[in-house]
């Protein structure tokens, strides 16, 4: 009973950090350049069960197989979709849009120089400083 019990709370864990995910998503779905993610669920491994009887001469033997039992699932990663977001008028001539080239894998994104690092971005909402 109790390992159905930790199968069950497994699942739970691994579906409300999925809500999470889409709650995040949904909370910056307005945010320039935001990436949304998804959310990999997994099962574990199955476990194969036998029945094992033991005749007393302390040597254990393998009547049959009684089947597979699977013991939950778990959120393995979060991944970001770099899919290309919708095009929107801002008005502003410092904001630039990136389009991938055809055949082009991955997501292109800005390279930005912030106190003497290098970091990538895909926002394309700039200003003059």
């Amino acid at each position: 009973m109790l390992r159905g019990l930790y199968t069950a709370a497994g699942a739970m864990n691994a579906l409300q950090r999925q809500q999470e995910i889409l709650s995040n998503n949904l909370g910056n779905v307005r945010t320039p350049g935001f990436k949304a993610s998804n959310g990999v669920v997994r099962s574990f491994p199955e476990m194969l069960l036998a029945q094992v009887s033991n005749p007393g001469n302390g040597r254990s033997r393998v009547q049959g197989q009684v089947g597979t039992l699977s013991t939950g699932v778990y959120l393995q990663e979060t991944m970001p979709r770099f899919s290309a977001g919708s095009i929107s008028e801002t008005g502003s001539p410092t904001d630039v849009y990136l389009k991938a080239p055809a055949g082009f894998t991955g997501a292109p994104m800005f390279a930005v120089e912030q106190n003497g690092e290098t970091l990538y971005t895909t926002n394309g909402r700039f200003a003059v400083d």
